[in-house]
């Protein structure tokens, strides 16, 4: 069980105030938040999100991304039966984060985003994770680079070596293949309609988790 002092909170990031995002908490245990994102590219996109400040999930403990990886697991089911479309996952590893807190997105979305991403980053190394859960091994070996983290449909990991990356690249790259770039930037989406999306969100999911 976690305690107080083994949860390191950082006073001025929004994801270690839970009041800045409560109406949109999903989910949550001992360890996670599950919530509606902001900028809804599209319904029942959601965030995984460490209570423990860490930076991204390559640096956490392997006892953490182990139970990170179950609940990204438990949250895909219950998207794909929910919307009828098995998401796909991604992870801005420090490179283009708005938020310095680790969070992984999920997107049900039928996409694939390796063709842009090469083409972008033609110079970058890119690797193949078979889980999740070694994806701290691989973190550690690389040197703890900067990384970008994404799925395929079929659920392969693929991962690019510290590309230059702009601010919310993959969300940029999902939102332009779904065919809703104009919803590309979390902070530029008109919030009422943003907020309609996001309720929905919760109220479609959250009943799946109690």
């Amino acid at each position: 069980m976690q305690t107080a002092a083994s949860t390191k909170i950082v006073s001025d990031c929004i994801f270690c105030d839970r009041t800045k995002f409560e109406e949109r908490i999903i989910a949550e245990n001992s360890n996670l938040y599950v919530i509606a994102t902001l900028g809804q590219i599209t319904g029942g996109y959601i965030l995984i999100i460490p209570k423990r400040h860490v930076s991204c999930v390559g640096i956490m403990k392997e006892k953490e991304i182990v139970k990170l990886d179950e609940m990204l697991h438990t949250a895909s089911d219950y998207i794909e039966v929910e919307y009828g479309i098995k998401p796909i996952f991604f992870e801005h590893g420090v490179v283009g984060q708005t938020i310095n807190h680790a969070h992984i997105h999920l997107l049900p979305a039928k996409i694939r985003m390796c063709g842009q991403i090469y083409r972008d980053f033609p110079n970058t190394q890119f690797c193949f994770l078979n889980s999740l859960k070694i994806l701290k091994c691989n973190y550690d070996i690389t040197g703890r680079k900067k990384y970008l983290l994404w799925s395929t449909p079929e659920g392969l990991i693929k991962v690019a070596i510290d590309p230059p990356a702009l601010l919310q690249y993959l969300r940029i790259v999902a939102a332009e293949l779904i065919g809703r770039p104009e919803r590309g930037d979390w902070r530029n989406m008109d919030q009422e309609l943003d907020k309609q999306l996001w309720q929905e969100t919760v109220n479609r999911l959250k009943p799946y988790f109690s």
